[in-house]
């Protein structure tokens, strides 16, 4: 991208402190006119200064005209972003304590504070950042909502030739409150990032960035499940049928009240289980997939006979919501209990 020539930088800063002076000047010959004017009633002395003023006001708009021309070939000439085939605004930054610019609406109503449109090829808007690490090219904040927004039907929606910041919103994890749109993307204290796979509150979320394979942590055994136990509902499993189980929460071996949250956490891909069927019927069969699936390809366990009392154990993905889908197969019903002993994430 080329950059600004220094010598007609120059040049226009020069004339723009000549006409600032030109402004100050007349502003204070106004003054001075309108105080004599209220003093005393205008002589013809008065009246010529007054023309000599409003001629010189009338010269300097003319003057003002001809400099933010000036001013515009300079952008067009000399400040072209990579893409684009103009500049309307060149504004060099050299206060170091604020913005040299900034724009406002104090509207009641909802409304855009500054729409920016591009011709073909251009670029709607350019941000540099300065030489500081930390600085930005383009930066937005927003209380709710998109700091920074962008649309585009074949081009970039938001381009970056550099780096693209994503501050933490929180905690290691996905989000736990909030209202979230689908496709949003966000990240935690761990460096981990999220992406919302199904709107809502607080939706549901997929890790998207493990560089490398998922780590298995180890934890004491919980109860997760028992379709016993009075919490979250007594019912036996019947032949054809599926139920979706939580598995995030240890839960008491006897009521079934929650007793360790969140101990498979969000962000967890997997989980290893023990998994255990008692009060069997006729014979038949049990198969474990995550929460979402539409099907199962394999057993996890069998029985052949009713009263029959087996466990099993092995590894099975969980949905983004952290749980897993019991399928019964074969003809008889039974009871079941799963417990997880670790999860990858």
């Amino acid at each position: 991208m080329s950059q600004p020539d220094p010598t007609a930088a120059t040049s226009i800063e020069t004339r723009l402190a000549e006409l600032e002076a030109t402004v100050a000047r007349l502003a204070a010959e106004n003054a001075a006119l309108r105080t004599r004017h209220d003093l005393a009633a205008p002589t013809t002395s008065d009246h010529a200064a007054m023309d000599e003023s409003i001629s010189r006001r009338r010269a300097f708009t003319r003057l003002g005209g001809a400099a933010l021309g000036v001013a515009t070939v300079y952008g067009v000439v000399n400040a072209t972003p990579a893409a684009a085939t103009s500049s309307a605004i060149l504004s060099e930054v050299d206060n170091p304590v604020s913005d040299k610019t900034s724009i406002s609406s104090l509207a009641p109503f909802e409304a855009d504070v500054l729409t920016v449109r591009a011709r073909t090829n251009g670029d709607a808007i350019t941000g540099f950042g300065g030489v500081g690490a930390q600085s930005a090219g383009v930066w937005g904040q927003a209380e709710a909502g998109w700091g920074v927004y962008g649309t585009s039907n074949t081009g970039y929606a938001i381009y970056a030739a550099g780096r693209i910041g994503i501050a933490s919103f929180g905690p290691k994890g996905a989000p736990t409150a909030g209202t979230y749109a689908l496709r949003d993307i966000v990240g935690d204290d761990a460096g981990n990032l999220y992406c919302c796979v199904e709107a809502g509150a607080p939706g549901k979320w997929r890790l998207i960035n493990a560089a490398v394979a998922p780590q298995f942590h180890a934890i004491a055994p919980i109860r997760a499940y028992d379709s016993r136990a009075p919490l979250p509902a007594a019912a036996i499993l019947s032949a054809g049928a599926s139920r979706v189980v939580p598995i995030a929460d240890g839960r008491d071996i006897v009521t079934g009240v929650v007793t360790a949250a969140n101990a498979v956490p969000v962000g967890a891909t997997a989980i290893t289980f023990n998994l255990t069927i008692a009060n069997t019927t006729a014979n038949g069969f049990l198969a474990l997939t995550a929460g979402d699936a539409t099907a199962y390809a394999a057993s996890t366990i069998n029985w052949t006979a009713a009263k029959t009392t087996i466990a099993n154990g092995g590894v099975i993905p969980v949905s983004a919501a952290r749980e897993i889908k019991v399928w019964a197969g074969g003809v008889g019903s039974t009871d079941f209990i799963v417990d997880v002993t670790g999860y990858y994430a």
